[in-house]
């Protein structure tokens, strides 16, 4: 009873006082207890650096009577003295946490981390104190009289003949082994784990499995603290030491190295240390053989020099030295045993591997392919397949775990004093990952899937080690070598132990329902609730009043309105299903005309009466297609699919029924709340409700969404800051937000809680409140947030979608020409449908061959149209979509693949997004750009400043090296001091202090960031920013202010304000920054501003963006008014932004301006001559920029986009009123128009006051002065109003580019027929939402010259083409018709047909994606050259007439001259079809030829390759008796005629095209054929201008270059024929009149 009294004792004792309050740094004492009564007292500590764990409820002086009184049965019981008392069973029952009944996720579950569910704590202390003073008493006099007390505790004396082990981490997988093997041995052991990496359950089988007293102790404790390892060193009576502790994953290592370096040097050290202060002289050390490296010669011995390559083997080569180092010193016995992958478990399978969760992505191999097998991740990702190995996979030394701990057992036997042993644990030989892999499989039986990936920083490729020395001098030999079945052993525990050590649990989840959206207008309300365990469901307001406690009238509007949103998280963006795919895509196809065509006339085909030819020359190449098109859809569906798998299975943490629990992301619902670490991927739109930094902020990176690398602060709002992390397990409460859209720059949302939160009124939610999906949490150790949009209805699935296609100029000439030809198909069935009844009706029936019958069925008159609709239907080609797609395809990758384009500054590369309006870029007539960070690096540099009139940099150009600005900030000027302050306060930045206690800057704005780094050189240095405290180092003394309230910058306000309090003095201060029409008439009035109107002209000319900054006290009843106000706009979801402006108005006034400064943005290299070379090109420029008038002028200047007096003339439209914008804008156009014929360069400029009315009230009349304009300049303008001007110049039927490089671009870009973003400093908004991304704006220049021209002229050529070949075929047999009595006979059989559209014709033109006209260097220097493009020169109605000519003529000739070469009676029809086909082969083989400008082998192959292809096949085909061709090309090769009639076909069909090229090559030379004819006779390369005296002839020609122009403008003008300089082009007119 004495020995049950005591347990009860110490067990009560430890109840009240240590878990009530639970410290994870404070030290635990813990029981062991034996069968003897014996009791051990072993102290464990809880790991430092656990999260801390909700408080045990604490237990009242009844309570903890009534508990003991219920115990003393128990203890009375015989049960009770036989059984070992388990410590950790009794705490966990008490607290309801049964060990048991937990799921895999909790397998290696340390004390410190455990949750519980109570959320009043209640203060106890004098009942606490009073009760454990007097239950120690007694238990020291239970424990004086007991006779346990005078027994001797085993582990605290040396016995004869048994050996006490220290086993570090002998909780984890390899230390449990050894532990067993130990045990099994009839050692006596002793386990010390932090349980960081171990597993309680391991401890729990061992402690089953050697229940006898004195066999087995486990002590809790981290090996880093030297009290607590010496005390366990002075309590233990220990022999050897076995150190598995330092053990971990090498991913693991990865992440935090040096954290890693520390935790394994220390442990060792101090280990060592308490080693030897207590006598221990045996010291067997588990290390690994990466500390070897990557030797180049294998087998790896104990001699191979040590050169380890990752953290890893880094820190257990500093381990090894510390040991070897110690050894020196002392007599101690050293064995240091290296090895590699462990695999396989205990083959009594008592043991297995169990990671945590946590750390399963770091693992060993074969548990990740366990974890696939039992479906727990949904495959294998392995990292590695580029090694120099024989399948690419990195080779390992796999060793059973079995033998690796006989090989540490030998070791302790064989260890002797003063010795050190070193040995390599191994079976001597390699293998791949690939054959491991394939292993698991086997032993599993499941075909895990199994991904590679790059492979991992620090991985080797081969490595295995030599056992020699291990097997001569320990006799050890690898015994468990087949890797099969090591694996089955393991497997058969991980098929048995789904849950680790911990008993499986059935889950039950609710189902998943979508509630449909309520009826409210344009907003939503979410509910949640951290303790609740069912399913949301939908609810009422009365409802959420009755919850709350509280009324929420502002939140509700509607009585009793179901408003509860319930959405699942599973994120799906297919766009078809196996059910719907066939149907849905054949929809899609047949949406367009041409395939709908198509159809009808394969359909047609069915109908055995009228169709000429087999419907299978129709139905096959159409199948094709769209089996082509299908595969391509399927493929990109199919990608969508993996990647939402992917997403959807990830595993996140949720808090439900107060605890966290791992589940997968598609199981998020709208409601729960997430529970994320650090730099974990956030899985659906959140909204912050608490974070690990007590000023309740938390940084994340949003590259996935908008491309910007800097670092983002998020904050929690005000009803949650100050919220515990055991608070946040019961917190609930509704959100109310609006609808989901793609705007991730605003979220409008309220919160309230319910009780016991009913402290918090209605909080507002902005943005800055929200975890957006794919955003990832940095430099943050956990935060936790309530889903709001999950699925698609995130921010980021809103933004998902195909944009809407766009129409380049050539695909709507190819629409208008196959119009064209449709109509003239009609009108061809319509005149020979009619003549074919008619010779029916009087000639058929004359002849005694046809056979009419009398009275015929009533469509009748029907059949030898539709014969002729079958027979005409192949003019309209039917492969020229798939050839164009295909063709365009390939031009996006010659820019993807352009090294020329590559930015080996930013390493990016150029990229086509779009693949369908390459060659649009060769049309270009506008472009449209941004400024900063697109002209300019956006790269700021603070470089002057004016404070209070004074002008600081002016003479040296740097205000940071101005001596009178050092001294007066030295001296604490009072107006340099504020000037500062503004700086350094009024912005965005986050400092962050690094290790070594540099402190950096992260800024959403360069400017900022300029101004935060100028004002820190100028020692007012911004230290610390955590949530509203600010603090800030002034020469040495330390300034805090507290931020109230910030108010915001918009693109509209154009100035940011922030209210701070003074902390020394406690003012409330407002401090304003922004553009100077926004700031200097919020002056206080009798301030004198000219001054700074001064500065901010001088710094424009000098082409320096200019700032003012300005401030003003506010009295404390002012600002507490005002903050109301802005609360309440703050609250509002309708229209917020525009109230909080309003509410901002009300503040931002009377304000005393400070100063000005000003910041150079550099021009990027080759930005001037880029736009030169344009410019040449006949492209005009528009500038549209947010910038100063003056500070855009300039820059325009530097960078030729405007020309200086006299040769050019600025043109200002200006005015406040609409009045005087008209009269401006008036006068403007008058200039223009007057001056439109002189050869001076004109340009205007607007701003964006002026230029908002202009859109208005006076669009016809700017329109008028836009076609008249080269170029312009459009300042202070916002991102709607650039995509206005974009819109209005293509209503002018121009092509358009707009290019830019931030967000505020992206309208721009998407709104032109061509967008173009620069991957730049802003991010990659732009970039992404454009059709090509560059690096750099000189980029453009190559882009459009090189890319677009030859894609154009390419384009032009093939589309065409394939209307030739097209017609040619067609004209043919309508020629054949005439001898057929007009019945619509085809001469061609089905086969040939399908042949001649499919392969015949179509893969010798696809070389036309390699064809140069020009190279590109000649291109680049005579960049005039463009116009041709530009005026549609290769591809218009008067260029397809010829084509269209060519192909009636040459179908003329082939059939003229193979009729009368064969139309005999001894000739077949076969053979005069086989003749007229090889006519029309061998006639578009050369028409091929002599288009192409540049031959290349691969060209060469197609062209008359396809020679070989075409008798080949026909000579198969003459081979079958079945195929209507049997012998007929045999017999056509061997005759002479048949070449004859060939050669004629192509020398009668080629010579006049042949001679009209030449005459036109020679008298009417084009400026390109005369730089043809310089790159070809190998002399220099003359540019244009070089050329002009040979071009005057040509004037005449080239006038007419465009054939459709827009209904703006007049003819193109050609400069490659003036002598000038081509003037601008103003000179084109317009043919409408408008009225002012």
């Amino acid at each position: 009873m004495h020995h049950g009294i005591c347990r009860i004792m110490w067990y009560f004792h430890l109840r009240i006082l240590l878990l009530p309050r639970f410290n994870p740094n404070c030290d635990i004492i813990r029981q062991s207890c034996n069968d003897d009564g014996e009791l051990s007292l072993s102290l464990m500590q809880t790991r430092a650096g656990q999260p801390r764990s909700q408080a045990i409820p604490p237990i009242g002086i009844p309570s903890l009577l009534l508990r003991f009184l219920l115990a003393i049965p128990s203890v009375l019981s015989s049960s009770f003295f036989c059984s070992s008392l388990d410590l950790r069973k009794l705490l966990m029952a008490d607290a309801g946490l049964d060990r048991r009944a937990q799921p895999r996720a909790g397998r290696s579950w340390s004390f410190s981390e455990m949750d519980y569910s109570d959320t009043k704590q209640k203060s106890h202390v004098l009942n606490k104190v009073f009760m454990a003073t007097i239950i120690t008493a007694m238990c020291i006099i239970v424990i004086m009289q007991t006779p346990c007390h005078h027994e001797p505790n085993m582990f605290f004396i040396h016995e004869r003949g048994v050996t006490h082990v220290l086993v570090t981490g002998g909780a984890g997988y390899i230390g449990s082994h050894a532990a067993l093997r130990l045990l099994k041995d009839s050692y006596r052991v002793t386990i010390v784990d932090n349980l960081s990496r171990g597993n309680i359950g391991a401890i729990k089988v061992l402690q089953e499995q050697f229940p006898e007293s004195g066999r087995l102790q486990f002590i809790h404790a981290d090996l880093g603290d030297a009290r607590v390892v010496n005390q366990i060193f002075a309590k233990n009576a220990f022999d050897a030491v076995m150190h598995f502790a330092a053990v971990a994953y090498v991913g693991e290592s990865t992440l935090d190295p040096l954290r890693y370096y520390h935790n394994i040097t220390s442990n060792t050290l101090v280990l060592l240390e308490a080693m030897a202060a207590h006598g221990v002289k045996t010291l067997i050390y588990s290390s690994t053989c990466a500390t070897y490296g990557e030797p180049k010669k294998m087998p790896i011995t104990e001699l191979t020099p040590q050169v380890p390559i990752n953290p890893y083997g880094k820190a257990k080569k500093m381990a090894e030295e510390i040991i070897l180092d110690f050894s020196k010193r002392s007599s101690m016995a050293v064995m240091i045993l290296r090895y590699f992958n462990v695999i396989g478990s205990d083959p009594g399978g008592r043991l297995g591997e169990s990671p945590r969760p946590e750390l399963r992505e770091h693992g060993r191999i074969s548990g990740a392919c366990f974890d696939a097998a039992l479906g727990i991740i949904p495959g294998l990702k392995v990292k590695g397949n580029d090694y120099i190995t024989p399948d690419g996979t990195c080779v390992r030394d796999y060793i059973d775990v079995t033998d690796l701990v006989d090989a540490h057992v030998k070791a302790l036997n064989k260890a002797e004093p003063d010795k050190v042993g070193i040995y390599n644990v191994g079976t001597g030989k390699g293998r791949s990952v690939k054959e491991f892999v394939e292993a698991c499989k086997k032993a599993t039986g499941v075909d895990i899937k199994v991904e590679y990936f790059d492979r991992r920083p620090g991985d080797y490729a081969e490595v295995y080690s030599d056992p020699s020395k291990i097997n001569s001098e320990l006799n050890w030999t690898a015994q468990h070598t087949d890797l099969l079945e090591s694996l089955k052993i393991a497997w058969r525990w991980q098929k048995l132990h789904r849950n680790g050590y911990a008993p499986p649990k059935a889950i039950s989840l609710p189902p998943r329902r979508v509630i449909p959206r309520s009826s409210c207008d344009g907003k939503g309300f979410v509910f949640f609730d951290a303790i609740a365990t069912g399913e949301i469901v939908r609810t009422t307001s009365e409802e959420i009043v009755q919850q709350s406690g509280c009324r929420v009238s502002s939140l509700v509007h509607e009585s009793n309105q179901e408003i509860f949103l319930f959405v699942s998280y599973i994120g799906n963006n297919l766009k078809y299903t196996l059910w719907n795919f066939l149907p849905k895509n054949l929809w899609e196809q047949f949406r367009r005309f041409m395939n709908q065509y198509f159809l009808l006339i394969a359909c047609l085909q069915l109908w055995s009466l009228i169709t000429p030819v087999n419907p299978a020359s129709t139905w096959g190449p159409l199948i094709i297609i769209f089996a082509v098109s299908a595969t391509k859809e399927a493929w990109d569906d199919y990608n969508r699919y993996l990647s939402d798998k992917q997403a959807n299975e990830k595993e996140v943490w949720v808090v439900k029924d107060g605890i966290r629990k791992h589940i997968q992301a598609q199981d998020i619902h709208v409601g729960n709340i997430v529970w994320l670490r650090e730099n974990d991927e956030v899985p659906c739109d959140l909204v912050l409700i608490g974070t690990s930094e007590p000023q309740g902020i938390c940084y994340v990176e949003t590259s996935a969404l908008d491309g910007e690398t800097d670092l983002k602060t998020r904050v929690v709002p005000s009803a949650c800051i100050g919220l515990a992390s055991e608070q946040l397990h019961i917190i609930k409460g509704v959100i109310e937000c609006p609808n989901p859209d793609k705007d991730i720059r605003r979220f409008d949302g309220n919160m309230r809680l319910f009780p016991p939160f009913i402290d918090n009124d209605l909080c507002p939610l902005t943005i800055s409140n929200t975890l957006l999906q794919s955003c990832y949490l940095r430099n943050t150790e956990w935060a936790c947030g309530v889903a709001v949009y999950t699925g698609n209805e995130t921010k980021l699935g809103m933004s998902r979608g195909v944009p809407e296609p766009k129409l380049t100029a050539v695909d709507a000439m190819i629409d208008k020409l196959t119009g064209a030809i449709f109509l003239f198909q009609v009108v061809v069935v319509i005149v020979l449908g009619f003549a074919g009844n008619i010779w029916k009706d009087t000639e058929a029936r004359k002849q005694w061959y046809v056979k009419y019958p009398e009275d015929g069925p009533w469509y009748e008159l029907l059949v030898i149209p539709l014969r002729f609709e079958l027979l005409c239907s192949i003019m309209i080609p039917i492969s020229i979509k798939v050839s164009l797609d295909l063709v365009k395809s390939i031009y996006a990758k010659f820019i993807d693949w352009d090294e020329e384009m590559y930015d080996h500054d930013t390493r990016t590369p150029s990229h086509a997004a779009n693949t369908a309006i390459s060659e649009d870029l060769g049309q270009v007539e506008y472009i449209l750009t941004d400024k900063t960070g697109t002209l300019t690096e956006n790269k700021m540099i603070f470089r002057r400043c004016c404070i209070n009139g004074v002008f600081y940099g002016n003479e040296s150009g740097d205000a940071l090296k101005d001596v009178e600005l050092l001294n007066a900030v030295a001296n604490n000027v009072a107006d340099v001091i504020r000037f500062l302050t503004i700086m350094t306060v009024c912005n965005t930045v986050i400092p962050i202090r690094s290790k070594s206690g540099m402190i950096s800057y992260k800024a959403q704005s360069q400017d900022e960031d300029a101004l935060v780094n100028a004002a820190a050189r100028l020692h007012m240095v911004l230290i610390s920013k955590n949530g509203s405290s600010l603090e800030i180092n002034l020469n040495g003394s330390l300034i805090h202010y507290e931020i109230l309230d910030i108010l915001e910058f918009t693109s509209d306000r154009k100035r940011m304000s922030v209210v701070v309090k003074d902390c020394q003095d406690g003012k409330i201060l407002l401090l304003s920054k922004g553009a100077d029409e926004a700031i200097l008439p919020c002056a206080y009035a009798g301030q004198q501003i000219r001054p700074f109107v001064d500065a901010v002209e001088q710094y424009a000319q000098l082409g320096l963006r200019t700032l003012c900054l300005a401030w003003r006290e506010l009295k404390d009843d002012e600002y507490n008014e005002w903050s109301h106000a802005f609360k309440q706009a703050r609250s509002t979801l309708v229209d917020r932004e525009w109230k909080l402006a309003e509410v901002c108005q009300i503040l931002e006034h009377d304000l005393e301006i400070v100063g000005v400064t000003a910041i150079e943005d550099r021009l990027q290299d080759g930005v001037p001559e880029t736009i030169e070379t344009l410019r040449q090109a006949g492209i005009n420029f528009w500038m549209l920029t947010g910038d100063k008038q003056n500070t855009a002028i300039q820059i325009a200047l530097l960078c030729n986009f405007i020309s200086s007096e006299p040769k050019g003339q600025l043109l200002f439209i200006n005015g406040k009123t609409e009045d005087e914008v008209l009269r401006s804008l008036e006068r403007v156009l008058l200039t223009m128009r007057i001056t439109s014929s002189e050869p001076k360069d004109l340009a205007f400029v607007v701003d964006g006051w002026a230029l908002e009315i202009i859109l208005k009230q006076y669009r016809a009349v700017f329109t008028e002065l836009a076609i008249l304009s080269r170029t312009a300049i459009c300042c202070r303008v916002t991102p709607s109003q650039k995509a206005q001007l974009v819109e209005l110049l293509k209503s002018c039927d121009y092509r358009t580019l707009a290019i830019g490089d931030g967000g505020n671009d992206v309208r721009m870009i998407q709104q032109a027929d061509i967008g173009v973003g620069i991957s730049g400093r802003e991010g990659l908004q732009a970039a992404r939402a454009a059709d090509y991304s560059i690096g750099k704006f000189r980029f453009l220049k190559r882009l459009i010259l090189v890319h677009g021209r030859y894609s154009y002229n390419r384009t032009a050529f093939l589309s065409q083409y394939s209307f030739y070949k097209s017609l040619l075929i067609c004209f043919i047999q309508i020629f054949f018709s005439f001898f057929s009595g007009v019945s619509g006979t085809s001469l061609f059989n089905s086969i040939s047909l399908m042949a001649y559209n499919v392969f015949y014709t179509s893969i010798p033109v696809l070389t036309v994606v390699l064809d140069k006209d020009l190279s590109e260097k000649t291109v680049m220097q005579n960049p005039q050259i463009l116009l041709y493009c530009q005026a549609g020169r290769l591809l218009n109605p008067s260029t397809f007439a010829g084509w269209f000519g060519r192909s009636l003529y040459h179908a003329l000739v082939v059939f003229l001259i193979t009729v009368h070469a064969y139309a005999d009676e001894k000739s077949e029809m076969e053979e005069l079809s086989m003749v007229a086909l090889s006519g029309c082969i061998w006639l578009q083989a050369f028409v091929v030829t002599i288009e192409m400008n540049s031959f290349t082998i691969l060209q060469h192959l197609a062209i008359w390759g396809n020679f070989a292809a075409f008798y080949f096949i026909n000579s198969v085909v003459s081979t079958i008796p079945s195929a209507g061709m049997y012998t007929i090309m045999f017999r056509l090769c061997r005759q002479p005629s048949y070449w004859i009639t060939v050669v004629l076909i192509v020398a009668v069909g080629m010579g006049p095209v042949l001679a009209l090229k030449y005459l036109r090559y020679t008298y009417r030379s084009s400026a390109i054929n005369i730089l043809q004819q310089a790159e070809r006779s190998r002399g220099p390369i003359f540019s244009v201008g070089g050329l002009e005296s040979q071009l005057k002839s040509l004037e005449k020609d080239v006038a007419s270059l465009s054939t459709s122009q827009s209904k703006f403008r007049n003819s193109v003008y050609e400069p490659l024929l003036s002598v000038s300089d081509p003037p601008p082009a103003s000179t084109r007119s317009t043919q409408r009149s408008v009225k002012f």
